[in-house]
């Protein structure tokens, strides 16, 4: 499988990290000014944050992994696909942190321990801040 069919394991390590802005950007957004929150038609995610501190802590989790330490400048729908398999990882009640940072961190750098513990708890905290989230089982039923 492949990141076309929904399987990123190992993205980080298949897909090039292209250039990307040492400076912190507030949204990511595409041609024509919209933001990628606001693009419907990049498919990908399902989530979509419903107030303001979620939508910011969504905007800053894609700014990390869209970083050239992880997935790089890549199209739109990979990164809400990444960062939809990020929060359902991080959302899994059934899996504990060790778990969780390996997931992580393999769909990331394609390694288990390419993630940094500093990474991980800001992305922990991030998903923790999106509290409207609802897995993908949760919104099926």
């Amino acid at each position: 499988k492949d990141a076309a069919n929904g399987d990123y394991s190992g993205l980080g390590g298949a897909v090039g990290g292209g250039a990307s802005s040492s400076k912190r950007r507030h949204d990511i957004f595409l041609e024509g000014g919209t933001s990628i929150l606001d693009d419907s038609a990049g498919g990908g995610s399902d989530y979509r944050p419903t107030h303001p501190a979620s939508r910011s802590a969504y905007e800053a989790l894609l700014n990390v992994i869209s970083s050239k330490h992880y997935l790089g400048n890549q199209p739109p729908s990979i990164l809400r696909s990444a960062l939809e398999e990020i929060l359902a990882t991080l959302k899994d009640g059934s899996l504990r942190d060790p778990e969780r940072k390996d997931g992580i961190s393999r769909l990331l750098t394609g390694r288990g321990a390419g993630l940094s513990d500093a990474a991980f708890a800001q992305m922990v905290s991030l998903g923790k801040s999106m509290d409207d989230y609802q897995d993908r089982q949760s919104r099926a039923s």
